[in-house]
């Protein structure tokens, strides 16, 4: 084949299973690099029609982005109605907390952080504050009747810890079937990768509360 009057080659690289797509389209640029500054081959030239690993980069960048600017925009929210600087960077706390929860969970379970699992890390984000918010409030409560912040800090958690576990579950319960939907195995895989870290997030975020 041809390109611009030249002699050209057109070839393609598929993916062996369980390879990590950005990994091996770093690998293959590298290699690339190192094939046309070879002497052997001089005036050869590679140009990249489509590179799947760098389009997986900068959708990760992006949710990670999005990610971001969600809870800096849940911290403002939290500030603006708590009104108390302290107990919203503490709530605040939970947010990267709960995430880093779940991504030890899909490191450790040998799951994949990919795009999918990173969507469900970012839609669980505005929900990692509820809990913590609760307890916040509870210990302020329990201080103004005590004046003790011992004794806020251990009576305050105790006084909700049963509504919000209930109340963390159902959540849970609702995101469930999302692992399970669909008699498709493709989508399922799909779902999987979205739903077990949106519920882990949530999860910890129980945990992280009390």
């Amino acid at each position: 084949s041809r390109i611009d009057g030249d002699y050209a080659f057109y070839g393609s690289v598929s993916l062996a299973s369980g390879a990590n797509a950005v990994e091996v389209a770093r690998a293959l640029r590298a290699e690339m690099k190192r094939i046309e500054a070879d002497s052997v081959l001089p005036g050869l030239h590679v140009t990249v029609f489509f590179d799947q690993g760098q389009m997986i980069s900068e959708a990760l960048t992006g949710l990670a982005r999005t990610a971001l600017f969600g809870g800096l925009l849940a911290v403002v929210v939290l500030y603006l109605f708590l009104r108390r600087l302290k107990l919203t960077l503490l709530v605040a706390g939970a947010i990267p907390l709960s995430m880093l929860v779940s991504v030890l969970y899909l490191f450790f379970s040998g799951s994949s952080f990919n795009l999918l699992s990173l969507m469900g890390i970012t839609l669980a984000a505005g929900m990692l504050v509820d809990n913590s918010v609760v307890v916040g409030e509870a210990i302020l409560a329990r201080r103004e009747k005590t004046r003790s912040s011992k004794e806020a800090a251990i009576q305050g958690p105790r006084e909700v810890a049963l509504a919000l576990t209930l109340a963390t579950l159902t959540t849970v319960v609702v995101f469930a079937p999302l692992i399970f939907m669909g008699s498709d195995r493709n989508t399922r895989i799909y779902m999987e990768a979205m739903g077990f870290p949106l519920c882990v997030a949530l999860l910890a975020s129980l945990g992280v509360a009390l």
